[in-house]
């Protein structure tokens, strides 16, 4: 904010840096899921060991609860005054 940056421009910075690394994390466990399927397929009940909509579901889920948890410190960080952070109080 200091060079120029705007209160959204904070906050869009540092909730697509968090939504990048929650990104790489749903497609590792969904990688990982599907390769260990057939070997945790006996542990299943009423699912299938590929299940599209389970899937989509969970990642969905992980995905909206990065966001939600990188907005709290999006919104701290675009509230703070560059001055002082700057300064160093």
């Amino acid at each position: 904010m200091a060079l120029g940056a705007t209160r959204r421009t904070i906050m869009l910075m540092v909730v697509a840096r968090a939504g990048g690394f929650t990104a790489i994390g749903v497609a590792a466990g969904i990688g990982l899921s599907l390769a260990t399927s057939r070997a945790l397929s006996s542990l299943l009940f009423g699912v299938g060991s590929f299940d599209l909509a389970t899937i989509a579901t969970v990642s969905l889920v992980v995905l909206a609860t990065g966001a939600a948890a990188a907005y709290l410190p999006a919104r701290r960080a675009s509230a703070l005054d560059p001055l002082s952070v700057i300064r160093g109080e």
